[in-house]
C-alpha cells in the first residue's frame, strides 16, 4: 500500500493518507502539505498498515518504521 506522509524533523508524524488509485477526471481532490520544516514523501508500506485503525497507534509505527528505512 502507498501513503503519503508528513513528519517533522525529528520523525514525528504530522500526517498521513493512502494513495488514490484510479482517480477520475474531474473527481474532488484532497490531499497534504508540509508546513516550515516538514517532509512529505510517498512510501510503499507493508499491508499490515491498511488495518490499524487508531491514529496514534498508526503514527507511532510509520515513526518507527520509517526510522528503520534508509
Amino acid at each position: 500500500m502507498k501513503m503519503i506522509i508528513v513528519s517533522k524533523a525529528d520523525g514525528t508524524i504530522v500526517g498521513a493518507m493512502p494513495v488514490a488509485e484510479g482517480r477520475q477526471p474531474r473527481e474532488m481532490q484532497a490531499g497534504l502539505a508540509a508546513g516550515p520544516g516538514e517532509t512529505i514523501r510517498e512510501v510503499e508500506l507493508p499491508d499490515e498498515f491498511s488495518r490499524i485503525m487508531d491514529g496514534e497507534k498508526l503514527h507511532d509505527r510509520l515513526k518507527a518504521y520509517l526510522s528503520k528505512k534508509p
